[in-house]
């Protein structure tokens, strides 16, 4: 191999790393007695758990892959148990890809707990032989394990870092949960070859900085200059999401971050790609879909055919519509605690 080649794969693996270290500045392995005894406007005395510190970073490398990329997403979680009740949070499962990240345990999670001893903190480490890897049903690997020695007044703390294969599964971030928080931090860092729409959710207001350097990276023999951006949102004194009555889902009311990829150019061609950026080709999109409207659309498919014994396709799509609606209306009805009252099928 010469000089070049080895250079140009040196460049491809080592991505932006040198440029985000130390970004989630965790402090992991470092936890002081005043800790124990937090203040703060968000912390009442119904709070079971206080999370003193979350941060993540999700990172977008550059892929031996045309027109794909990797994610390395690391995140740092420390919690203050107050009472019995709140030992619940003790116990933690983490997902991951095992095509992306392996399927053995994951060799960057680390944890332990602490406990305040005569006036000194005591660090109790998890060890490995006490996580456990299942498998779920859709694929992915779940890593568990709770906390020894963590109880009413424990601080818990653990950090790891996943991988994923694909540049639209960006990272969300949530700064909020069940629980008050005083410090949530999330960083992303992206290079100006991919445009993503970020999004907030939620009402707090949430301080944002940014930065750059330019950076090398590239597709084996195709390598660029570009711009690396790092934004970094950050809040503090977040109170507790409560639960409301007749809400559907309290995680949409969650402040938060969610990405889209926009754009993106790859480096073998430079020409920038396009996606989804109307409400058209996002309902294109998904008509066309295998896994959503290309079940019904596809001519070949059996519930196409079943369609055909229901409604014709020559009739408008209101027409359609009713007709499908009259179909489920009188030939379906809900179970269990969802059985639907009788005045609502003569609609």
């Amino acid at each position: 191999m010469n000089r070049h080649a080895l250079l140009c794969l040196l460049v491809l693996f080592r991505g932006f790393s040198g440029y985000c270290q130390d970004t989630v500045s965790t402090g992991y392995g470092h936890v002081l007695p005043e800790e124990f005894h937090p203040n703060s406007p968000v912390i009442d005395s119904n709070a079971d758990v206080v999370v003193i510190s979350d941060v993540g970073h999700a990172e977008l490398l550059d892929s031996p892959r045309v027109d794909f990329g990797r994610i390395r997403y690391t995140r740092y979680l420390k919690m203050l148990i107050r009472n019995q009740k709140g030992v619940d949070a003790a116990k933690i499962k983490i997902g991951f890809d095992p095509d992306i990240n392996g399927s053995g345990k994951l060799s960057s999670l680390r944890a332990n707990t602490y406990n305040l001893r005569d006036g000194g903190v005591v660090k109790t480490p998890v060890d490995t032989a006490d996580m456990y890897l299942n498998t779920e049903d859709n694929g992915d690997v779940t890593e568990s394990f709770s906390f020894p020695q963590a109880g009413a007044g424990s601080i818990i703390e653990y950090t790891y870092t996943i991988w994923s294969g694909s540049i639209w599964r960006f990272h969300s971030w949530n700064f909020q949960s069940g629980y008050p928080q005083l410090k949530s931090e999330f960083t992303a860092t992206i290079p100006t070859l991919f445009n993503y729409a970020v999004s907030r959710q939620g009402t707090l207001a949430i301080a944002r900085t940014v930065d750059s350097a330019r950076q090398h990276f590239g597709d084996y023999w195709f390598w660029v200059h570009s711009m690396v951006y790092n934004f970094h949102w950050t809040v503090k004194d977040v109170p507790a999401l409560e639960p409301e009555p007749y809400v559907a889902s309290m995680d949409d009311h969650l402040a938060g971050l969610r990405f889209q990829l926009s754009a993106y150019t790859p480096v073998t061609t430079g020409r920038q790609k396009t996606f989804l950026n109307s409400w058209t080709e996002l309902n294109d999109h998904f008509y066309k879909n295998e896994a959503f409207g290309g079940i019904m659309t596809g001519s070949s498919h059996f519930l196409r055919r079943e369609l055909r014994e229901i409604v014709d396709d020559s009739l408008p799509d209101m027409d359609k519509a009713k007709k499908l609606f009259k179909y489920v209306r009188d030939n379906f009805i809900a179970g269990g605690n969802d059985v639907l009252p009788e005045d609502s099928r003569s609609i």
